[in-house]
Parts: C-alpha cells; structure tokens; sequence
C-alpha cells in the first residue's frame, strides 16, 4: 500500500491523450507529483493548461501536473533527484532512430537501480532493449485500455474509463523482478478515477 505521508515522483514522457489522462489520474489522489514531457502541446498547455472533458472527471479546464516541460530532464546537469517511476507514454518505434533507451537515458542511467521504468506503449518483445541497455532498472507493463482523444493542442476528450493493467516485466534476476513487482503493487494504489486497475504477474 502507498503511504499516505509520502509522495511518490513520477516522470512522464508523453503527453498526448492518454499521459495526460494518466498524469491527472495520479495527482488527484494527492499519492504522486508528476512532471510531464511534452512535445507539439507544450506551448498550448504552458500557456492555458489542459481542458479535459472527462467521464470520470467531468470538465477539467487549466489543469496541469507539477511540473510540464518540454525536453527530458537530465538528472546529472540539473542536479535532480532519480525519479521513483518513469512512465513511458509514447509510441515505440524500435527501428526509427535513435533508440528510446537512448533518448530517456538523461533521466534514467543504465546503471539506475532506484527508478521503475513502466512501458505504456504498443508491441511485443518492447522490454527487451531495455533490458539490454539498463539491466538493473525495475520494468514494468503497463495496458490501458481507454476512450480518449486529443482533439488539438491540449484539449482533451476523455469518453471512456481507463482500464489499467499492469505487471512486471521477467528479468533474469529473480530480485529484479522481485522489486518490480512491488513497484508495480505502489503505483496502482496512487492511481485514483480508474475503473479497473490491476497487477498482473508474470507479464
């Protein structure tokens, strides 16, 4: 279970209809403080915030997460904090370079043991780069079966409940997966307005 006295960090890269229905759904329980990468929509919702009309949270209008930018944090220029959770929101396009491994690599070194990198993204098989390019880094699944829509630039249609599964990615180490499993049973309990979410196990 999340402790209620201790706000979790969670980076997302991606931030079209569904990040920004994740980023919402996380700060609204008050468990997590989300910074958003965003890319075509940072100047709209910068400026304005998100409008969202949503089914599980009516009409959301000038609405951001903690924090919205526009590039991938670098821990080690800026200084900052490993995020707990890295949330993966983008389309993976394994044979357009370079790779996404590489690209998140400023928040997220190939030698992190403390942030779990959750892929909410399409394929099969999308683990393993990862698995490759940072071996002890915690990985997650992550399903969201949900009806939303950017219609433009930070305007967000949001028709249908999210439907959340999420599991641990196998790992060759058994105290790997271990602690990715455990991440995983964290981060559902700080996800609030989602009809169903749920840990899968052996994903």
């Amino acid at each position: 279970m999340a402790d209620p006295q201790t706000k979790k960090t969670v980076l997302i890269i991606g931030g079209g209809a569904v990040g920004a229905i994740a980023a919402l759904n996380l700060e609204v329980g008050g468990l997590a403080e989300v910074t958003l990468v965003l890319r075509s929509n940072f100047d709209a919702v910068k400026a304005d915030g998100f409008d969202i009309t949503s089914c599980d949270h009516e009409h959301v209008q000038g609405w951001r997460p903690s924090i919205v930018r526009s590039t991938i944090p670098n821990l080690t220029t800026e200084n900052l904090p490993p995020y707990d959770y890295l949330l993966l929101c983008t389309k993976s396009t394994p044979d357009i370079p370079p790779p996404l491994s590489t690209l998140i690599s400023p928040a997220l070194p190939t030698s992190n043991t403390h942030t779990a990198l959750i892929l909410l993204q399409n394929g099969l098989n999308i683990h393993r780069p990862f698995v490759t390019s940072h071996p002890t880094t915690p990985l997650l699944s992550a399903i969201s079966m949900i009806g939303s829509e950017e219609i433009r630039p930070g305007v967000v249609i949001h028709a249908d409940p999210d439907r959340l599964l999420l599991g641990a990615f196998t790992h060759p180490d058994s105290a790997i997966y271990n602690t990715a499993t455990v991440a995983a049973e964290d981060f559902v309990t700080r996800t609030r307005s989602v009809e169903e979410v749920s840990v899968q196990r052996g994903a």
